[in-house]
C-alpha cells in the first residue's frame, strides 16, 4: 500500500511539475521606476505586453486616488475613450460598443491592462541603491537583490535614477497641435491627449528620450501634473516602447511603427485626434486605422480637428495617397474619373487594389446595416460618405497593414 501511494506521489508531482514551472515567474527583463501614475501604467503595458516587468515603487505609489479623481475628470472633454477605459471600465461597460471588433475577418476583444499578471513583480517601499551599464543594465536595490535588465525606465520625479545611472542630457518629450500635421505626422502619432484646451499629439520620434535603452518618461515642460488622462495615456504609450524594445532585444531606431501603433489599439489607446468621433461608435478601431493610414485628409470643426464623416469623398483628395499604397490603382483611376466617389465606385476601387472578387458587392449589401452600422439602404449610386468609405476600405483593403517609416514618410509595399 506505502508503495502504491509512493507511486501515485511521484506520477502527480511528474504531471504537475510543468504547471509549476510555467506558474513560477520569470526573471525581469525590464525594470521600471517611479512612484507615479507614469510608472504604474507604463508596468502594466509592458507586462501585458509579454515582458517580464519589475517595477520599483520606492515611496508605494497607489493608483486608487488618481482612479478616483479619473471618474470625476472625463466631463468636457474634447475627445473621449482612449486608455482610461481599462481603468473605468465599470461605468463605461454600457457605453462602450467597443469591447470587440473586426480584425482580418474575425472577431477580436480588446486586451486588458492589470496588475494581476505574471509577467509582473511590484516591489514597493524599496529603491535602487547602485546601477551601471556594461552589456545590460545591473541594478542592485535596497533589499539586496540583484538584477541584470535589458531595459530600463525612470518614470521618476525628478528622474533620480537617471541621476544615479549618470543619464544625462536626454531631449525632452514633445507634442504638437493635432490640426497642424501633415500626413506623414499623422501616420506617426502614438500619442493623443488635451492640454489646455487643444488635442494635442505625438509622434514616435517625439517621445524618444533614451540611452543605451535606459529610458526617461515625463518631465517639467511636458507632464501637467493635474492632467490625468493624458499622464495615463502618455504612461501606455512609454510602457508599449520600452516594452518593445525588451520584448525583441533590440533599440528604438528598429522599432516597427505599425507594430507598435496596433499593440496600443488592442489595449483601447486612442489615435484619432478628432473631436467628431466617440470611442463608442461601432466603427471606431476602423476609423483609427484609415486615420493612421493618412487616406482621408482631415478638415477643421471651430478650430480643431474633425473626421467629417457625413461629407462626401472627393477623388482628387484620395487618389494620390491610394496610388502610394496600391501601385494597380493607377490603372484603375486612369479609367475611372469621378469627382465624388460613389458606393458602386468605393466597392470597384477595393476589388481592384485589393484583389477582392465579385462577391464583396453582395457581403457588403448583407452587412450594409447590420454588420457595417451603416444607415439607409444600401444603394450603389449614392454618393459614398467619408465614414463609409473610412469603414469599408479599412475593412476590405486593409491600407493599415502596409509598413511606414517611423516618420511616416516612407511606405513600404
Amino acid at each position: 500500500m506505502n508503495n502504491l501511494h509512493c507511486t501515485r506521489y511521484w506520477i502527480l508531482l511528474i504531471f504537475s511539475l510543468p504547471i509549476l514551472l510555467i506558474a513560477k515567474p520569470k526573471k525581469p527583463a525590464i525594470l521600471i521606476y517611479g512612484s507615479t501614475i507614469e510608472a504604474y501604467v507604463a508596468a502594466l503595458q509592458s507586462a501585458a505586453s509579454g515582458v517580464p516587468t519589475l517595477w520599483v515603487n520606492p515611496a508605494s505609489y497607489s493608483f486608487e486616488k488618481d482612479k478616483f479623481e479619473l471618474k470625476s475628470s472625463e466631463e468636457g472633454k474634447l475627445i473621449d475613450g482612449g486608455v482610461v477605459n481599462q481603468f473605468i471600465k465599470e461605468e463605461r461597460s454600457k457605453k462602450d460598443s467597443t469591447n470587440s471588433f473586426i480584425l482580418n475577418g474575425k472577431r477580436q476583444s480588446y486586451n486588458v491592462l492589470t496588475a494581476d499578471n505574471l509577467f509582473l513583480t511590484i516591489l514597493n517601499g524599496e529603491d535602487v541603491v547602485n546601477i551601471e551599464h556594461s552589456k545590460s543594465w545591473k541594478v542592485t536595490l535596497s533589499n539586496k537583490s540583484n538584477y541584470a535588465v535589458h531595459v530600463v525606465m525612470d518614470a521618476s520625479i525628478g528622474h533620480t535614477l537617471a541621476s544615479k545611472a549618470k543619464v544625462e542630457n536626454l531631449p525632452q518629450a514633445q507634442f504638437m497641435r493635432a490640426n497642424a500635421l501633415t500626413i506623414a505626422d499623422a501616420r506617426s502619432v502614438v500619442l493623443v491627449g488635451e492640454k489646455q484646451g487643444e488635442v494635442v499629439v505625438s509622434r514616435l520620434g517625439d517621445l524618444i528620450s533614451q540611452k543605451d535603452n535606459f529610458f526617461v518618461a515625463g518631465g517639467n515642460d511636458f507632464i501637467e501634473r493635474d492632467n490625468l488622462n493624458f499622464r495615463l495615456a502618455y504612461g501606455q504609450v512609454m510602457g508599449a516602447i520600452a516594452g518593445y524594445c525588451t520584448f525583441f532585444k533590440t533599440t528604438t531606431d528598429k522599432i516597427d511603427l505599425r507594430t507598435l501603433q496596433n499593440e496600443l489599439l488592442m489595449f483601447r489607446s486612442r489615435l484619432l485626434p478628432t473631436v467628431d468621433v466617440s470611442y463608442q461608435d461601432k466603427n471606431f478601431i476602423s476609423l483609427q486605422r484609415m486615420y493612421l493610414a493618412g487616406i482621408l485628409p482631415l478638415s477643421t470643426s471651430e478650430g480643431k480637428p474633425a473626421f467629417d464623416l457625413a461629407d462626401s469623398v472627393r477623388v482628387s483628395d484620395i487618389k494620390p495617397i491610394v496610388n502610394q499604397f496600391y501601385s494597380r490603382a493607377q490603372l484603375w483611376f486612369v479609367d475611372n474619373t469621378p469627382e465624388f466617389l460613389t458606393v458602386q465606385d468605393a466597392l470597384n476601387l477595393i476589388k481592384f487594389t485589393a484583389f477582392r472578387a465579385e462577391e464583396l458587392d453582395v457581403e457588403v449589401k448583407n452587412k450594409w446595416n447590420k454588420e457595417l452600422t451603416f444607415k439607409g439602404e444600401f444603394d450603389p449610386s449614392k454618393v459614398i460618405s467619408r465614414y463609409e468609405f473610412a469603414v469599408l476600405f479599412d475593412k476590405y483593403a486593409a491600407p493599415f497593414v502596409k509598413k511606414v517609416s517611423q516618420d511616416g514618410a516612407t511606405i513600404y509595399r
